[in-house]
C-alpha cells in the first residue's frame, strides 16, 4: 500500500512537473513571439520613419533644384529692372534740371504771355506733382527690386550649399539670410525683436543651419497665428554659441516638450506639417556637434535654442 501510494504521489508530482514544463515551454514561446512581434513593429515603425525622412529629403532636394532655377529666372530680369531704374533716375534728374533752367530763363527773358502759357501747360499736365511722384515711385521700386534680388540670392545660396560643404560662417549672417526668406510672409503681423551680441564664428554648413533657423522661425510665426512678438537672440555662454528664437504663442505642455522632436510627431492640422521638421532640425544640429533645446511654459510662449561649438582659433 505504501509503495502504491508512493508511486501515486511520485506519478502525481511527475505529471505536475510535466505540466509545469509544458506551461513553461508555452510561456517561453509566447514571450519569444511577443518579443518578435515587438521587434517587427519597431522595425516597421523605423522603416516608416526612414521612409518619411527619405520622402522629405527628396522633397527638399526637389525644392532646392526648383529654388535654384527660380532664383536664376528671377535674378536676370530683376538685374535688368535695377539697371533700368538707375537710368530712369538719371533721366529724372536731367528733367528736373531742365525744368529749373526753363523756369529761370522764362523769369529772366520771358514775356508775361509766354510765362502765362508755360504755367498753364504745367498746371494742365500737373508736372510739378508728376516730378515729385516719379521720384518716390522710382525710389520705392528700387527698394522693392533690391529685396527681390536679395531673396533670389538667398535662394541660390540655400540651393547651392550641399550637406557635405563645411566652412567657417557667422551665425548672425545666417539668421539674417533666413529672416529675409521668412518675414516677407509674416511681416504684417509679427513684431520682430533682434537682440544680437558678438559671438565667435562656427564651422559647418550654413545652408543646413539656415534650414533649421527657417524652420524654427516659421514654427514660431505659426504658433502665434501670424500675430505676436518674435525675439531672436545670439549669445556666447559656457563656451557655446547660442541662437534662440522665442515666440509669444500658447507654449508647449511639459509632456510634449521632448515628443515634438520625435519623427512623425506633430500637433499641426493635417497638411500643415509632416512632423519631421524638428526631428530633422535636431539631427542637423547634432551633426554639427551641437544641440537643439526647447524651454516653454504653457501660456507664455516657447524658446528654441540652437547650441553650436565655437570655431577653434587654429581652424
Amino acid at each position: 500500500g505504501e509503495w502504491t501510494l508512493g508511486c501515486f504521489f511520485t506519478r502525481l508530482v511527475q505529471e505536475e512537473l510535466n505540466w509545469l514544463e509544458f506551461c513553461a515551454e508555452r510561456l517561453v514561446g509566447a514571450v519569444e513571439r511577443y518579443v518578435l512581434v515587438q521587434q517587427v513593429r519597431q522595425q516597421g515603425k523605423e522603416n516608416k520613419i526612414n521612409q518619411g525622412q527619405l520622402i522629405t529629403m527628396e522633397k527638399m532636394a526637389a525644392i532646392g533644384l526648383l529654388a535654384s532655377g527660380v532664383a536664376h529666372e528671377i535674378s536676370n530680369p530683376a538685374g535688368y529692372v535695377r539697371s533700368n531704374l538707375g537710368v530712369l533716375e538719371g533721366y529724372l534728374e536731367d528733367f528736373r534740371n531742365a525744368m529749373e533752367r526753363i523756369e529761370k530763363l522764362l523769369g529772366e527773358k520771358g514775356t508775361a504771355e509766354l510765362v502765362g502759357e508755360w504755367e498753364k501747360i504745367k498746371k494742365d499736365a500737373d508736372i510739378d506733382a508728376a516730378i515729385e511722384d516719379l521720384g518716390e515711385i522710382a525710389a520705392e521700386t528700387k527698394e522693392g527690386i533690391e529685396r527681390i534680388i536679395t531673396i533670389a540670392s538667398n535662394l541660390r545660396t540655400f540651393a547651392r550649399n550641399g550637406g557635405k560643404e563645411r566652412k567657417r560662417f557667422q551665425v548672425q549672417k545666417c539668421i539674417e539670410s533666413s529672416l529675409t526668406m521668412v518675414m516677407y510672409k509674416y511681416k504684417s503681423g509679427i513684431e520682430l525683436v533682434q537682440d544680437y551680441r558678438p559671438v565667435p564664428d562656427v564651422l559647418g554648413n550654413p545652408a543646413e543651419v539656415g534650414q533649421v533657423l527657417m524652420n524654427l522661425m516659421v514654427n514660431a510665426a505659426q504658433a502665434m497665428n501670424g500675430s505676436g512678438i518674435m525675439t531672436i537672440r545670439t549669445r556666447f555662454e559656457d563656451d557655446w554659441v547660442k541662437a534662440s528664437i522665442s515666440d509669444t504663442g500658447p507654449g508647449i505642455p511639459p509632456e510634449l516638450q521632448e515628443k515634438i522632436f520625435e519623427p512623425l510627431f506633430t500637433t499641426k492640422e493635417p497638411g500643415q506639417g509632416t512632423g519631421l521638421g524638428l526631428a530633422i532640425s535636431r539631427e542637423i544640429i547634432e551633426r554639427h556637434g551641437g544641440k537643439l533645446t526647447v524651454d516653454s511654459t504653457p501660456g507664455r510662449g516657447a524658446t528654441f535654442t540652437i547650441w553650436l561649438p565655437p570655431l577653434a582659433e587654429e581652424e
